[in-house]
């Protein structure tokens, strides 16, 4: 390389030494079918954790709505009203709180050789980023739509986007060691 750099500049083309980042070649992904497999599985294993503290926290909010505000807070004295069994899934569940996904995150990237991981792996962690902010949105409206702050329709759409957003990391789970 020195030799050819002594070269272009001696002919006056010095300005082009360095390559463009596109021209530069990412290190390969490596990791082994069997890894990838584990990867996968530990992707999967941690979207069935959401899917399962939302359907518990779906059975904790119930049907029963409260007049307003001060009905609901009134309902919270009462453990087997469904504003104390919401509100007891939420303290007990951590779902305020819940980063889990990044510790498979960490866990996942460690089992790739020489630091460099596969894209559908960071594809995945955004994918949950979008997760947790919609479930963190549900459990919002939720508390809203019990007290009559939310419509029906508010909370349909917060399921919706959940849903949603939890596919998509399934599907993109689905892509690491694919390329």
């Amino acid at each position: 390389m020195t030799i050819l750099v002594g070269a272009l500049v001696s002919c006056g083309k010095s300005a082009d030494l360095a390559p463009s980042p596109s021209a530069a070649t990412a290190a390969p992904v490596v990791i082994s079918r069997a890894q990838a497999a584990q990867v996968v599985a530990m992707l999967n294993g941690s979207i069935q954790h959401f899917r399962g503290l939302f359907a518990a926290g779906e059975q904790a909010l119930g049907s029963v709505r409260y007049p307003d505000a001060q009905a609901g807070l009134a309902a919270m004295d009462d453990p087997n009203s469904a504003a104390s069994r919401f509100s007891e899934w939420r303290q007990r569940s951590g779902v305020d709180r819940d980063a889990t996904y990044e510790g498979v995150v960490s866990r996942a990237a460690s089992l790739y050789a020489g630091g460099e991981t596969d894209p559908a792996l960071d594809t995945w962690a955004a994918d949950m980023s979008r997760v947790m902010t919609n479930l963190h949105d549900w459990v919002e409206t939720a508390v809203g739509w019990q007290i009559h702050e939310r419509t029906d329709k508010d909370l349909e759409d917060a399921v919706l986007g959940f849903n949603g957003a939890i596919s998509v990391a399934q599907v993109d789970a689905q892509q690491v060691g694919k390329k």
